[in-house]
């Protein structure tokens, strides 16, 4: 770029400074309900992903009971349960992938393994992960494209938590540099693995916790954002961006959880929505866009989108209608559909899930009015450089010349 564009681009820049970065404010839903309870209403779904091709995984709470089921829906309106064998009590799904690979957690009373173990589920079928010495708890929290999974093994009497990988049937722990305990959230298609690793992920003391990246057989400690006692990374996307939580101190002994964005060394905070003071970070896309929800004092909850720096209220994205109602985003696929959950307030008030998926975009329509105008242009020129999020349409992780061209080709003549 020579002089006088830069020149060009500084002052369009400042000009658009005081114009509100965008974020498509249309997302069609689609409500799914777990199975019916009676005159009581339906079972309460909780999402917990969601794929490449929009299904989303996760578990309900059963009529009338204080068990867990694993559920997988891609359309209807009601989940369709993982098949249960005799000796279960409970079941929760955490993950999927492309190949429609399912893994979680089940507890068994009965069978040839007991307790409560990880499983992966696949057309009809579970495998039992295994365990590592002396655990008596399994539990998988994701799984990549290649099949490998992560998640933890616990024993509940006398400790510790141990990170794990699972690969080609053998279950290994993750060495990392600070102990007794960790936990491993997410590995991405790379085979990096994220978590935490401390004395526990509630800050009863400073530095209690400390997230950690784990690749290629070593693990490091990705430090406490400014402010912060403790953090947790929850989810890292192919691109190697990892979204995760921190607390800080309010009060003496008081906490208070806040969300992170980091890449390449580098924490930015995302914020957080006004009357709210917690954020609990869910997942992040390859876009970089990450979800969660902020949730207050009363513990009223809201759900979130962080993009391009922003973060978004949810709710003020999605024309639901009077009675249904969203309060928690749980998952974000990289098509930008995200797994929420909240209620329908009818007769009688029930939990219900929902896919949103973004309406359709104009190409090159940065500020989503359906119209290629000045304020795109301005949009992409604002964010030249290294960046993600709507200015870059390409996905490519840079905006430049060819987002650009995206805005030129697609301009609207009136």
């Amino acid at each position: 770029m020579n002089r006088q564009t830069q020149t060009l681009v500084t002052i369009l820049s400042l000009s658009f400074s005081q114009v509100a970065l965008a974020q498509c404010d249309s997302y069609t839903f689609e409500v799914f309900r777990g199975p019916k309870c009676g005159l009581s209403g339906f079972a309460p779904p909780t999402p917990t992903s969601i794929g490449k091709d929009g299904a989303i995984v996760g578990y309900y709470l059963i009529c009338l009971g204080s068990q867990d089921r694993a559920f997988f829906w891609a359309s209807g309106t009601v989940v369709q349960t993982l098949p249960t064998s005799p000796g279960l009590t409970s079941a929760r799904a955490y993950d999927l992938n492309r190949h429609g690979e399912i893994v979680g957690e089940r507890d068994l009373s009965s069978g040839p393994v007991i307790g409560k173990r990880g499983y992966l589920y696949h057309a009809g079928n579970y495998t039992d992960l295994g365990s590592l010495p002396n655990a008596n708890t399994i539990v998988a929290h994701a799984i990549n494209d290649l099949s490998q999974v992560c998640g933890n093994t616990n024993n509940t009497a006398t400790g510790p938590l141990q990170a794990f990988l699972w690969q080609q049937g053998v279950m290994q722990p993750i060495a990392l540099p600070r102990g007794p305990n960790s936990v491993a959230h997410d590995i991405n298609n790379n085979g990096q693995i994220v978590g935490w690793m401390g004395i526990n992920f509630i800050p009863f003391v400073p530095n209690a916790s400390e997230a950690f990246l784990w690749q290629n057989g070593v693990g490091v400690s990705l430090g406490i954002p400014n402010s912060g006692i403790a953090s947790e990374a929850i989810a890292i996307n192919d691109r190697g961006d990892i979204a995760g939580q921190y607390w800080i101190e309010v009060a003496p002994k008081e906490y208070r959880r806040r969300g992170f964005h980091w890449r390449d060394g580098v924490f930015t905070g995302l914020g957080i929505l006004p009357g709210f003071d917690r954020t609990h970070v869910r997942g992040i896309n390859d876009r970089g866009e990450i979800v969660g929800l902020c949730q207050a004092s009363n513990n009223l909850r809201i759900p979130f989108i962080w993009a391009d720096g922003v973060m978004t209220d949810l709710r003020t994205l999605v024309p639901l209608p009077t009675g249904l109602a969203l309060d928690s985003a749980w998952a974000i696929n990289d098509q930008g559909q995200i797994a929420a959950s909240g209620n329908d307030l009818l007769d009688p008030p029930t939990v219900v899930g929902y896919r949103l998926t973004p309406r359709s975009k104009v190409d090159g329509d940065y500020d989503c009015n359906h119209i290629v105008d000045v304020a795109d242009l301005l949009g992409v020129l604002s964010h030249w450089g290294p960046a993600n999020g709507p200015a870059d349409f390409n996905r490519d992780g840079v905006v430049n010349t060819m987002d650009l061209m995206t805005v030129i080709n697609g301009w609207t003549l009136e």
